[in-house]
């Protein structure tokens, strides 16, 4: 009799961990999903500079959120400096 209430317990609790989990796990997806996603700012320039470069525009959108998230008045210790934090000499 005990060896079938301590298999019934920890079916039970491996249930109920599992559903704490799946609902964390899709509480960050939506959170990430909602808040993470890049702004489509300058997409008119992003656009047509991926067009002239032949470079996907996500590779530019990426690098732009990675340099600079999307603010164009940072310079950087280096002297780097707009969007992709490119060299004045570049």
């Amino acid at each position: 009799m005990m060896a079938f209430f301590d298999k019934k317990h920890g079916l039970i609790t491996a249930t109920v961990i599992l559903l704490i989990f799946s609902l964390i796990v899709a509480s960050a997806f939506l959170y990430f999903k909602k808040e993470k996603a890049l702004p489509m700012k300058y997409e008119e320039y992003v656009y047509e500079n991926a067009e002239a470069y032949h470079v996907p525009p996500e590779i530019i959108f990426a690098v732009i959120y990675a340099e600079s998230s999307f603010r164009p008045q940072v310079v950087s210790k280096h002297g780097a400096m707009g969007l992709m934090q490119l060299m004045p000499a570049t």
